[in-house]
């Protein structure tokens, strides 16, 4: 895919264009300035609409833009609570203080909710686009809603691959080491995050990257997949039914104290 292009909305451009040059110049990317339509300014190119409080990633001819906003995990704050404990988080149960390495962090929602618990989360994000719209995003912490305005700020993000990245750490370096592949099936509740999937990494992880993975996590790795994956039995994970749920979560102990 394309290096994304930068330009402003049509409404109030040059109002909100030294944030888009300033943006742009940030990240190493082109500026466009606005002529016109959206499609003829940027040409057919992925791009980030930037200005208006908000920043908005397009896929090249896509009317649908990526946004950031942390829906999900507000309501799955909200459960927990009202006492109910998420099932990711029943999966870390020394997950305050504890250092996580999150290897797919994608639109931020489980990192939120795992810091929002108390966590250190290390995140990587292998791309570039998605990178900066959520390092953007997360740099602007101070302007989130409460509750994630604070545990957004312990939150490293750095663009990476997370196969090169396990190479770089010593053994049981995290407490606790997640993964949240791109589902083989998207889930049909899940549009508003359908333009994730133009800019997203859809590697696959095999059994060399999940005992990496392993030597890094002091406590467990953790997987979530849709419910029908076959990469729970493949890559030997016990598994954690949820019924009704569209995915499931698996683990594999690494501590002595949990196997």
């Amino acid at each position: 895919m394309d290096i994304p292009v930068v330009t402003t909305g049509r409404k109030n451009a040059e109002r909100y264009r030294p944030y888009a040059e300033d943006f742009a110049h940030r990240y190493g990317l082109e500026f466009c300035e606005r002529h016109g339509s959206f499609s003829n300014t940027v040409r057919a190119r992925p791009a980030f609409l930037a200005g208006g409080g908000s920043l908005r990633l397009y896929a090249a001819e896509n009317t649908r833009p990526l946004t950031f906003h942390p829906s999900s995990a507000h309501l799955r704050v909200h459960d927990q609570q009202n006492g109910s404990l998420d099932p990711l988080i029943r999966l870390m149960p020394e997950i305050s203080g504890a250092d996580v390495l999150d290897c797919t962090f994608g639109m931020g929602s489980d990192s939120l909710l795992m810091a929002w618990n108390g966590a250190n989360i290390t995140a990587l994000e292998s791309s570039w686009p998605i990178y900066i719209l959520m390092h953007e995003s997360i740099d602007m912490a101070e302007k989130l809603d409460a509750p994630f305005n604070d545990a957004a700020k312990r939150i490293k993000l750095i663009n990476a691959r997370a196969e090169a990245f396990l190479k770089t750490c010593e053994d049981n370096q995290f407490d606790y080491v997640y993964l949240d592949p791109m589902f083989d099936k998207p889930v049909s509740s899940s549009a508003a995050i359908d333009p994730l999937r133009e800019f997203a990494d859809h590697g696959e992880p095999d059994l060399h990257f999940i005992k990496e993975a392993e030597r890094v996590a002091a406590s467990r790795l953790i997987l979530k997949d849709h419910y029908t994956s076959s990469r729970f039995d493949q890559l030997g994970f016990k598994r954690l039914y949820r019924k009704h749920a569209s995915f499931h979560y698996g683990y594999i102990d690494c501590g002595d104290e949990l196997k």
